[in-house]
């Protein structure tokens, strides 16, 4: 229940909460995996996106 309030305390103060928490070992560890989820998310959309780019765009 902790990770989904401090998901969304994350998501409406980004940028406070990461200069805040890089000092702080425990939020700068949140911070860490959840910029690893984002990264991963975006990496596996990025994979899908080239996967079907042949189909759309036949070059």
């Amino acid at each position: 229940m902790n990770l989904i309030i401090y998901l969304m305390m994350f998501i409406t103060n980004s940028g406070i909460r990461f200069i805040v928490g890089i000092p702080m070992f425990p939020i700068g560890t949140m911070i860490l995996i959840t910029g690893a989820a984002i990264f991963i998310d975006t990496w596996i959309l990025i994979a899908h996106t080239t996967n079907n780019a042949p189909k759309s765009h036949p070059a």
